[in-house]
């Protein structure tokens, strides 16, 4: 009997923390920033889901648009392979984050600072998919304005 206990007690405390998971598609922008930060290429590339689109856009001086596209795995070896100085830093402001599941988008304007100075500010949106057990990013498109927040 006690036995049944703890193995009920187990299967109770892990279904808790895969809805805790399920529920939180945050959580997956947290460990892609945290792999961004310390040029983790292997916990970088597996945020992504194989079917994913990385884009950028920048608000020309004529006040057009320009869509930049870029290949995640290209993205992902550029940040793992940067020397350590400078730094980057993106710091995210407060997130807003829009769940259907299995698909959640988050909006979370940024500020980037290159070796401490301010680069550039944005908003980053992400799409994210959750499958085998976890959220993937599927699309990330971001904002990149120079002038300051």
């Amino acid at each position: 009997m006690l036995r049944h206990f703890f193995l009920l007690l187990l299967w109770g405390t892990s279904l808790g923390y895969a809805q805790t998971d399920r529920a939180d598609p945050y959580s997956a922008i947290t460990a892609f920033f945290e792999a961004f930060h310390q040029a983790d290429g292997p916990a970088l590339a597996a945020a992504w889901h194989p079917e994913a689109r990385l884009y950028s856009t920048q608000l020309l001086p004529d006040g057009s648009t320009r869509l930049l596209a870029a290949v995640v795995a290209d993205f992902v070896q550029a940040v793992a392979q940067r020397p350590a100085a400078p730094t980057w830093e993106e710091q995210l402001d407060q997130p807003m984050v829009l769940l259907d599941f299995p698909m959640a988008q988050v909006w979370v304007p940024y500020r980037f600072y290159r070796a401490g100075e301010f680069s550039h500010r944005g908003t980053n949106n992400f799409l994210l998919l959750w499958e085998n057990g976890r959220w993937q990013i599927l699309h990330l498109i971001d904002t990149r304005l120079t002038d300051r927040p």
